[in-house]
């Protein structure tokens, strides 16, 4: 008799510890940078709901319609250690189309898991930043000079994968020139051929020029070419 008393003990026990388990809570961080490859955000488990967090990190996806679950269809996420706390995680941007070069929204919160289950904090968005240009869209076909000026035309080709926030053309007398020395800003950035004007050259002197494009990531320059105006 009294060894089944004992064991009624225990399951009520065993039974008592679990109705008094509740999920986690569990907050997201702000996003503090954002590239091509990640956003990097992270969180705070602020109470464990009475039983260990196994489990905690940022999840995310591309639908807006449908907040980041950890176990659903869509979704990714990251494992960042365990426990009550602050953690930091980088969340992996993701890229689609034949050559990857498509991008959209994303859509990240962080979550927490214990025995009860998992909770989630606020859904934050972002966009995914532009990958660095891999080659320059630029070719310098012909150079008409006079004493004082010169006129490029060239052609130009878009990169879709990326938005070009600045292009133009740097020149001047030494080898590779660059923005950090004379340059000048094309007002218009589109596919196809064009033509621009630098003026205010010295006469009978040797340059080299090379077109530039400026994303996020960084600049990318063109092959150089080399003109010299009229006597």
């Amino acid at each position: 008799m009294k060894f089944k008393v004992i064991i009624l003990g225990v399951i009520s026990l065993a039974f008592g510890c679990t109705e008094n388990t509740k999920l986690p809570t569990v907050i997201t961080s702000p996003i503090t940078e954002v590239t091509w490859e990640y956003a990097a955000t992270g969180g705070e488990v602020i109470d464990d709901g009475g039983s260990p967090v196994t489990k905690r990190g940022v999840c995310a996806t591309e639908d807006e319609s449908n907040p980041p679950f950890i176990d659903d269809y869509g979704t990714w996420y990251t494992i960042d250690s365990s426990g009550i706390g602050i953690f930091s995680s980088k969340i992996a941007v993701r890229w689609h189309g034949a050559a990857y070069n498509l991008r959209n929204t994303h859509y990240v919160r962080a979550y927490a898991t214990n025995s009860a289950g998992t909770a989630y904090g606020e859904v934050l968005s972002f966009y995914p930043g532009d990958k660095p240009i891999s080659e320059s869209s630029f070719r310098i076909n012909t150079i008409i000079t006079t004493s004082t000026s010169a006129v490029v035309n060239f052609d130009y080709y878009y990169p879709i994968y990326t938005t070009v926030r600045e292009a133009g053309f740097c020149y001047g007398t030494g080898q590779s020139p660059s923005i950090e020395g004379d340059h000048t800003l094309l007002s218009s950035i589109s596919d196809g051929s064009d033509s621009v004007t630098i003026e205010n050259l010295s006469p009978n002197t040797e340059y080299n020029i090379r077109g530039y494009e400026q994303n996020q990531a960084g600049i990318v320059y063109s092959t150089q070419k080399t003109f010299t105006t009229a006597n």
